[in-house]
Order: structure tokens, then C-alpha cells, then sequence
């Protein structure tokens, strides 16, 4: 066993030995080689050949001839599994002349090995194709850590720059705003990842060792919105809530017409092309649409917000982005903080119709077009009784008794049998209707009462006007679309429902709560569907809330104003 270890350390030995040998011996040869081309050089005896060189034979600078055929048959190769490649002397050897090669060329000295390089850098650049590049950098660890110090400093660059910042606020505001919350859980989701090994939870997303740029954070992207100008924002409990009761005030915020709609137009002038902006025929005028509601939101299970866009913009118009909050609060759409915003832009419409502004050195004009509000907003912006009144339409005279009269049309021709809504007849049936409830005050009747003698007045008078129009004459550019006709067509056929379903299920004068109808009735079913398959709960709710009030009384049942509004959303479904 010892004789077999010594004799292996011998072999080994003995072939370290002849390796270096051998090497030495390659130099050796290489040298004189070179030595022998030299002498003939300067001993002026040139070769035949050196006089007439092959006309297809590829010159050999920095070789012998002998050197470069040996070469081409073992040429340099990338390493890989299938092919070693050369041995580790061999690269060594040529990359040794190489480097002196191109050190010659471009002028470098050893105090100066920098051209060197530039050169080499540049022939790889220009010479190299680009799959033989990727292929052989991709499995160098150097030009990785190179690529990794490239790719730290421009992503370090990235998220200090503008373009990070845009790219936040977009994340932010993306489909309506994120909140604190989420845009934080967004900002962890795009650069953190879970650390199953380390002392920390998470730990960042690394591409080529170098973490993937991040959004900035929270506080910063906050202190920067805030730097943001976007004109004068109006505290809605400071300003519109001064005279009121404790109760009525609310909170909120607001813009003022006449500061927004120019830098509203500002912004589309700059950001869209001149062909983007259809005019109507009407150059530099802006057509505005305005329009309100409120909606069941948040603590005090009610909210108004007001809108205004640009019909300019055509069908973008259609996009939530493209129309601008300018009055946010948490009130109904009928409490008087409304009513006192409602006053305020009524008389800035009247003022920005009539003036004129100098924008990006052109003179816009501003035209409110439209009122895209629902029925119920609209009876309110009319001072009109609700949509249950007998002449049920804001935009004519239409009544019950005569709206299934198919051969009647609508119209302002004479020939027409329906006929909108005069202004001035609308002022004077308000008058009329405050003349009336004037002397009703010195009767000793009940509010409930009161109130019947108002609506019957009114009906008499062949009208639907209890107050003057909040929103003034602006009220006769509110037009009738699909919207108003698939809400009313929705109500009806709810209406013949559930008038069907409580007939059918026969309930007895003991019936005077929801608890007490049977499971197998169809009015129970009714509101089982409503709530459970077409997940309308709150509506099934309100309907349960109306049958425990009226008993489900066969005078509210035949009017749209017993059943709420929000029957319509039914449609959806």
C-alpha cells in the first residue's frame, strides 16, 4: 500500500515536471521562430514569398505562419459542457498576446495601458454580434458585477427621478384614488418579498444582485401632492353653513366655477392635439356639462357630489377620469348646504357665460350645455314635485291620464300635443303655489293634510312647479336621453311586480308587519329573490321598511312616490 502511494506521488511528480518542460519547450519554439523572421528582416535576405505574397492568403501580422494554421485548428471557443474549451494555459497565453497586439495598435505604454482597453472595448462593441455578446456575458461574473453596478446606479437615478414621481401618482390615482392603505400594500408588493431565512420578515426583489426600483413611499408621495397647485379649494362648513342650525351643518369641500373652467381648459388645450377637440361649430367655446346626486357612502350613510366636463372631448367624455369633483360633501343632495352651493354657481354661471378669457393667447368662451342628472335631481334643481306628482316629466306636460295616448307627440310646434315647460309659466305656478300655502298657514288643518292641498293645487293648475328653479333658466337646457327612459320604464315594471306579487299572496288586515307574512306567500319569495339571487339587499330592505309604515295600502301601491327611488337599480341586474 505504502509502495503504491509512492509510486503515485513519483508519476505525479514526474508529470508536473514534463508539463512544464513542455511549456517551456512551446516558448522555447515560439522564440526562436520569432528570432529566426527577425534576422531574415534585417539581414535583408527576404523570403520569395515575403516579395509575392499569395493574393488569397490572410496576412499573419503577429504570428508565423506556422503559428496561425496551428491556431485555426484549435480555435478559441466559450467554454461550456460540451466543449471545454482550451486549457487555462492556453487562454492565459492568448489572452497575454492579445492584449499586446492591441497595446501596439492603439499606442499604449506601460505607463499608459488605458488605450488598450478602449480599444479592445470598442472592436468588441463594433465587431461583436450582439448574440455572441449576450451569450458570452451572460456566464462571465465580471461583466455581471459590471452590469450590476450599471443597472444600482441607473435605478438609483430612476427613483429620485421625474418619471418616478409621474409613475407614482398614476399608481395612486389609477381606476379612482388608492388610500394610504393600499397604495402602501402596493408599494410593498412591487419591491418586497418574503425573507424565509433571514432576521427580517421581507427583504427586497433583487434583479443581477441589485433591488428593482420602488415607488416612493407614502409620506413622500403625500408631501408632494400636496406641493401641488390645483387652485383654491372652499370648506363647505365655513362657507355655506354659517346661518344654519348645528344639525344642518355639514363638512366638505368645494371649487368655484370661475377659478376652475379656465385651468380645466388650460389643461385640455396643453395636453390634447388641436384635432382631439371638436368646437360644434362654435370655435373656442367650451360646452359644459354640470350635474349632481347624492349616493348612500360612508358614516353618515349619505353623500352629494357635483361634476363638470367637457362635451369637447367627445366619447371620452364617457370616462370617470374625465370628469372633475368640484363639490364634495356628507349631506344629502336636498340638505340646505346644497341648496346654498346651488344658488352660488347658478350666479357664477350667469357671469363666466358672459365673459371671456385669454388662454394660451386664445379667447375661450364657456357654454353650459347640459344638466346630466337623474330624474330626481332634476324635479329638485326644477323646484318641482317629486316623479309620483300626476304630471310626472321635468322636460312637459305629460299627466297619467293621458300618457298612454300613443298617437299624442311631444314637442314645442303648435300641432304638438306635449309641450315643454315655459319658464315663465313655471315662476308664475310657483307664485301662485306660495299665495296658496300662505293661506293654508291660517287654517287649522294637519301638515299631512296641508300637504295633500298643495299637490292637488298644484295638479289643478295643470303643473308640477312648487318652487322656483334653484338653478334659474338653466333648467330648460336639461334634455331627456335613455337614461331617463330605461329609469322610469324600470320603475314601472317594478311597480306592476310587486303590486302582483303582494295581490297574490292575499294577506289578511292582521298582516301588519314583514315578520308576520308566511314563507310560502309570493311577496315573501318576492323579497327572498330580491335579496338572496339578485343581491339587492338594500333595496329588499327598503321595501320591507315601506310595507311595516303603510300596511301596504293600495293608494301607495298605485304611485311611484311610496315606492323608493332606488328601484330602478333592479335594471342592472
Amino acid at each position: 500500500m505504502q509502495e503504491k502511494k509512492r509510486l503515485r506521488k513519483e508519476t505525479a511528480l514526474a508529470h508536473k515536471t514534463l508539463a512544464k518542460k513542455k511549456s517551456k519547450l512551446d516558448r522555447l519554439i515560439y522564440r526562436i521562430e520569432e528570432v529566426s523572421e527577425e534576422t531574415q528582416i534585417v539581414s535583408g535576405d527576404p523570403q520569395p514569398e515575403l516579395l509575392t505574397p499569395p493574393a488569397k492568403k490572410k496576412k499573419t501580422t503577429f504570428l508565423s505562419e506556422k503559428n496561425a494554421k496551428a491556431r485555426c485548428g484549435n480555435p478559441t471557443v466559450l467554454s461550456s459542457n460540451d466543449k471545454p474549451g482550451l486549457s487555462a494555459q492556453a487562454m492565459a497565453r492568448r489572452r497575454t498576446e492579445t492584449f499586446d497586439a492591441a497595446s501596439e495598435i492603439h499606442g499604449a505604454t506601460p505607463e499608459n495601458p488605458l488605450p488598450t482597453s478602449v480599444g479592445l472595448l470598442d472592436t468588441v462593441e463594433k465587431k461583436c454580434s450582439q448574440e455572441v455578446l449576450v451569450k458570452f456575458m451572460s456566464t462571465s461574473k465580471k461583466f455581471k458585477n459590471v452590469f450590476s453596478v450599471i443597472f444600482k446606479t441607473a435605478s438609483d437615478n430612476f427613483e429620485q427621478s421625474e418619471a418616478n414621481k409621474l409613475r407614482s401618482i398614476a399608481v395612486y390615482y389609477s381606476k379612482g384614488v388608492m388610500g394610504k392603505r393600499k397604495y402602501r400594500s402596493t408599494y410593498r408588493c412591487l419591491s418586497m418579498m418574503r425573507n424565509p431565512n433571514g432576521k427580517s420578515k421581507t427583504t427586497r426583489i433583487k434583479v443581477l444582485s441589485n433591488p428593482l426600483p420602488r415607488l416612493l413611499p407614502y409620506n413622500k408621495l403625500a408631501s408632494m401632492l400636496n406641493e401641488i397647485e390645483i387652485g383654491t379649494l372652499y370648506s363647505v362648513r365655513d362657507t355655506l353653513c354659517d346661518d344654519l342650525e348645528c344639525g344642518e351643518k355639514v363638512d366638505g369641500c368645494y371649487r368655484k366655477l370661475i377659478e376652475f373652467l379656465p385651468r380645466l381648459a388650460l389643461f385640455y388645450l396643453s395636453a390634447l392635439p388641436a384635432s382631439d377637440i371638436d368646437w360644434f361649430n362654435e370655435p373656442y367655446t367650451f360646452q359644459v356639462a354640470i350635474g349632481g346626486d347624492g349616493a348612500p357612502f360612508g358614516k353618515f350613510d349619505q353623500s352629494c357630489a357635483w361634476l363638470v366636463s367637457f362635451l369637447n372631448i367627445g366619447h371620452k367624455i364617457l370616462s370617470s377620469e374625465e370628469n372633475f369633483l368640484i363639490f364634495g360633501s356628507n349631506c344629502s343632495e336636498t340638505s340646505p348646504a346644497v341648496a346654498k352651493y346651488i344658488s352660488m354657481i347658478t350666479k357664477e354661471i350667469e357671469e363666466i357665460e358672459k365673459a371671456s378669457f385669454n388662454i394660451n393667447n386664445m379667447v375661450i368662451k364657456f357654454k353650459f350645455a347640459e344638466l346630466p342628472n337623474d330624474m330626481k335631481m332634476l324635479a329638485y334643481l326644477a323646484g318641482e314635485l317629486p316623479n309620483s306628482a300626476k304630471y310626472f316629466s321635468t322636460f312637459g306636460n305629460v299627466c297619467n291620464d293621458d300618457v298612454h295616448d300613443v298617437s299624442k307627440t311631444f314637442g314645442p310646434a303648435p300641432t304638438n300635443a306635449w309641450k315643454p315647460w315655459d319658464y315663465k309659466q313655471r315662476l308664475s305656478i310657483a307664485n301662485k303655489v306660495r299665495v296658496f300655502k300662505t293661506k293654508l298657514t291660517k287654517k287649522p288643518v294637519t301638515e299631512q293634510t296641508a300637504r295633500s292641498k298643495v299637490t292637488a293645487f298644484i295638479a289643478g293648475c295643470k303643473s308640477r312647479q312648487e318652487f322656483d328653479p334653484p338653478i334659474g333658466r338653466l333648467i330648460d337646457r336639461a334634455h331627456a336621453d335613455t337614461l331617463h327612459v330605461k329609469n322610469n320604464a324600470c320603475q314601472l315594471i317594478h311597480k306592476q311586480m310587486l303590486c302582483e306579487a303582494i295581490g297574490k299572496s292575499a294577506l289578511g288586515d292582521n298582516i301588519s308587519n314583514f315578520k308576520a307574512v308566511p314563507s310560502s306567500s309570493a311577496f315573501y319569495k318576492f323579497i327572498y329573490v330580491l335579496k338572496h339571487k339578485c343581491q339587492l339587499s338594500r333595496l329588499a330592505n327598503k321595501i320591507i321598511h315601506w310595507f311595516n309604515e303603510t300596511k301596504a295600502k293600495s293608494s301607495i301601491i298605485g304611485s311611484l312616490g311610496g315606492i323608493p327611488g332606488c328601484f330602478s337599480i333592479i335594471l342592472c341586474t
